[in-house]
């Protein structure tokens, strides 16, 4: 998988928060993401939705986005967990509300099972606040575990909470995320 150091990658994330100015937070984890992963390709738009897991907190705010990178699997954890410290993030408990939250999804079709890092995320295909962007962004990609398209897991998806989109997002795909201002959102 990781042969040549300059091969490009496709890695896809779940950015979430319910803390704080969730748009501006992720729009900056954005504009981190561009700045220490790589080229941002595509971007969900914004949704509103329930949280999962502890259900008695603030309801989040969620993206998915596409990134092209060099960097291997671990190195991109790495980066994201830099990420969300310099964002404010502090970790106390599972599921618990966040400034910031960005999960990897996907590695190209690659399966990790690491003590540090599940790829593809292991909740991907039952968590509605993740397959909706990812859905808008890469409807075609197929879930290398379960062989299935995003779209199709979609529809098969048994999570009743609520997922709403919320705002276009779009306008940022043309440009480099780190030229893009909150004013670009509202």
């Amino acid at each position: 998988m990781l042969k040549n150091k300059d091969e490009i990658h496709a890695i896809y994330f779940s950015l979430g928060s319910n803390i704080g100015d969730s748009r501006l937070t992720i729009t900056n984890a954005y504009n981190l993401i561009s700045e220490t992963i790589g080229n941002i390709v595509s971007v969900s738009s914004f949704y509103k939705t329930q949280p999962w897991g502890n259900t008695k907190q603030s309801y989040f705010l969620n993206s998915a986005c596409k990134v092209h990178t060099q960097l291997p699997p671990i190195a991109c954890l790495k980066s994201i967990q830099n990420i969300e410290k310099k964002l404010g993030r502090t970790r106390a408990s599972k599921w618990e509300a966040r400034i910031i939250d960005i999960d990897i999804l996907f590695y190209d079709d690659a399966l990790i099972n690491d003590i540090w890092l599940l790829v593809p995320h292991p909740y991907v295909a039952m968590r509605k606040f993740v397959l909706e962007p990812m859905c808008e962004i890469e409807p075609e990609l197929i879930h290398p575990v379960y062989n299935k398209k995003i779209e199709l897991l979609l529809k098969e998806c048994t999570d009743t909470s609520y997922v709403s989109r919320i705002d276009d997002m779009s306008t940022i795909q043309e440009s480099n995320v780190s030229e893009t201002t909150i004013e670009d959102f509202e």
